[in-house]
């Protein structure tokens, strides 16, 4: 039946999606920190040479990685109800 089923958490997706994710690096010690991630979202994090460092599947809480050296990466995170999105961290490096 149309409008029956455990469909609620569809309800709110306008209202929130990942257009929102917050980053920042802390440049002293390289932790990358992710927040405001939609839940079921994955997120990867990428070399700027395209080599995948890290791979999560988002439920809550904020994301905290040690990047393993400064430089150029790329994270990109996927939703099936949302764009893509794909944020340049750098690390030490200053354009």
């Amino acid at each position: 039946m149309p409008g029956k089923g455990n469909y609620g958490h569809f309800i709110n997706m306008e209202l929130f999606d990942n257009r929102e994710v917050a980053v920042d690096v802390n440049q002293h010690d390289g932790i990358l920190r992710v927040c405001n991630i939609m839940p079921g979202s994955m997120v990867f994090l990428y070399t700027h040479h395209g080599i995948k460092m890290a791979e999560w599947e988002y439920q809550r809480g904020d994301i905290c990685f040690q990047l393993p050296e400064k430089g150029n990466y790329v994270l990109v995170i996927t939703h099936l109800a949302c764009n893509i999105v794909v944020k340049q961290i750098l690390y030490g490096v200053y354009l």
